[in-house]
């Protein structure tokens, strides 16, 4: 199944992706997930709304939760 998502992993891969121009009437879908991939049925989502809406995936570890990512 093909990947639609965009993984972020920084604060400011997450703001240029909110303030992206071409993509400001677009809204967005984040997904924060123990796991190292996004589950099927949310691939299967993103196909589906590709072009309405915008998927992204953050891997949150125990280890390194990445709480500035966590403050979205």
């Amino acid at each position: 199944m093909p990947d639609y998502t965009h993984k972020i992993t920084s604060k400011s891969q997450h703001d240029s992706l909110i303030e992206n121009p071409e993509d400001k009437d677009v809204n967005k879908v984040v997904l924060f997930t123990k796991k190292e991939k996004a589950s099927p049925p949310f691939l299967a989502v993103s196909a589906k709304f590709r072009d309405q809406l915008r998927f992204s995936v953050v891997p949150v570890t125990e280890s390194d939760p990445s709480p500035e990512i966590l403050a979205l």
